[in-house]
């Protein structure tokens, strides 16, 4: 595998070096999935707090404008009646009827907002009528047109906008509960993923302590080996590390000591066979000369005779 050939200083900074970069990625990813929910939430939130003061302010508006209504229908002033009538708050509440309808989109607040309307057109047909009759004198008839039938409608086009406020406080807690919800899940992914990312780093801490150790302990078997005088020993690796060439190094350095080894043997037998040829003529120099002495000792005793 290619990873053998690399030094043990770039397999530790890599170790080091990945899981700082995984670390990173992790928390950045957390980061950025955190700050996405809080950005929607802020803005659900924001969506939700404008529709409910809109929908608020439409509500008082419908009360005051029906309390203007009922005083306009009932007085026996024409002035009054004529100064009611151009403080009408029914183009501001269409106004800001469309503006709140803009902030809907969805199905059930749509559906809501129809109901509204429906029960705000019921209201504002009972308004024309009276104010036909009003119109035509009939003050008397205006009044009970108001009293009897804009009063019922009035209240239910106010349930509908306060069904319609509760509705928009409710998705606006729900939608708080589910970023919540959101953030937890994700703090829980997150978790989970530092403890995968602890494990991948301690199987992998283990892979390369072993990948390291593993060949120092050959090493060291084979320095051992060698101290003791064995010399047989050989290593065959190919890694390209340090540690392989530490292994390479000492196979070598054996082969280099049974090499001086078997020169210094053959070297000792040369010395030994000349130690014996040189013992071998001393003794047969001294033979001869012991011989020689004797035929010279014999010879001066025949020549005494």
């Amino acid at each position: 595998m290619f990873f053998k050939h690399f030094s043990v200083g770039r397999k530790l900074w890599a170790l080091v070096l990945g899981l700082t970069l995984a670390l990173l990625v992790l928390m950045g990813g957390l980061l950025s999935h955190l700050l996405d929910l809080n950005d929607e939430a802020a803005h659900t939130a924001q969506l939700s707090e404008e529709r409910i003061t809109l929908a608020v302010r439409w509500r008082g508006m419908v009360a005051l404008d029906v309390h203007r209504i009922v005083v306009q229908m009932g007085t026996s002033d024409a002035a009054l009646a004529e100064r009611l009538q151009k403080e009408s708050n029914t183009q501001a509440i269409t106004e800001l009827q469309s503006k709140v309808t803009a902030l809907v989109s969805s199905t059930e607040g749509k559906a809501q907002l129809d109901r509204i309307g429906a029960a705000r057109s019921q209201a504002l047909e009972v308004i024309r009528q009276a104010a036909a009759l009003r119109s035509q004198g009939d003050v008397s008839a205006a009044t009970a047109l108001v009293n009897d039938k804009l009063q019922p409608l009035v209240t239910a086009y106010v349930g509908e906008l306060d069904n319609f406020i509760q509705l928009q406080e409710r998705r606006r807690d729900e939608a708080a509960q589910r970023t919540q919800a959101q953030r937890q899940r994700a703090l829980w992914i997150s978790l989970a993923v530092c403890v995968v990312v602890v494990l991948g780093a301690l199987a992998l801490s283990g892979w390369l302590v072993n990948s390291l150790t593993e060949p120092l302990q050959r090493a060291v078997g084979l320095a051992e080996a060698i101290q003791d005088g064995d010399l047989t020993q050989d290593v065959h690796d190919d890694r390209g590390d340090e540690l392989g060439h530490l292994l390479r190094a000492l196979s070598a350095m054996g082969a280099k000591l049974r090499t001086v080894v078997g020169e210094v043997r053959m070297g000792v037998e040369s010395v030994s066979a000349a130690a014996g040829q040189i013992a071998t003529g001393n003794h047969d120099l001294s033979a001869r000369t012991e011989q020689t002495a004797a035929n010279l000792e014999e010879t001066a005793a025949s020549m005494e005779e």
